[in-house]
């Protein structure tokens, strides 16, 4: 079942412009900070304390968007169209989406500690934000459709205590 074509708002497009200047300079200062890309996305540290993990965080996010992919190829579309950047940054007060520059700001205990299929999730989910709750919830939600029942409990639990509460 394939959801129903929505116009974005002009906020949307806004958002989308509005942020071209601040992507161009997030290019220029991150040019000597570790990346790769991945399927058209940018993977950035972003923090340089994070340095040392950079390999790891490479790897762990190419596998999850993997993941995500297989299970939620429609969640994973709007994902690619919504994210063009992943960043890895240590500051625990970041918000997990940043519409500017069009990019998912995933904190070191995700990228680096969570399991896969709920870093996938989380990326999913965080990906949905800049549309609202509702948008968040319905793209994370294919994801964890595509689950066996009890690792859906599983990714579920975790994703609503970091959601709404900030913490595995």
């Amino acid at each position: 079942m394939t959801k129903p074509k929505v116009r974005k708002p002009l906020r949307y497009w806004w958002n989308r412009v509005i942020g071209i200047p601040v992507r161009l300079l997030m290019r220029i200062m991150s040019r000597r900070e570790p990346k790769q890309e991945y399927d058209g996305i940018r993977l950035i540290v972003a923090d340089f304390r994070l340095v040392p993990n950079a390999e790891r965080f490479f790897e762990r996010t190419r596998e999850a968007l993997t993941r995500a992919a297989s299970g939620a190829p429609q969640a994973y579309a709007d994902f690619r169209r919504d994210v063009q950047q992943v960043l890895l940054w240590g500051e625990t007060k970041a918000s997990p989406y940043n519409r500017f520059q069009l990019a998912a700001v995933v904190p070191p205990n995700i990228a680096l500690e969570a399991d896969i299929a709920y870093y996938a999730a989380w990326l999913l989910h965080v990906s949905g934000l800049l549309h609202g709750q509702d948008e968040a919830q319905a793209r994370s939600g294919e994801f964890l459709r595509s689950l066996e029942p009890d690792e859906r409990t599983r990714v579920t639990g975790w994703l609503t205590s970091v959601t709404e509460h900030g913490s595995p």
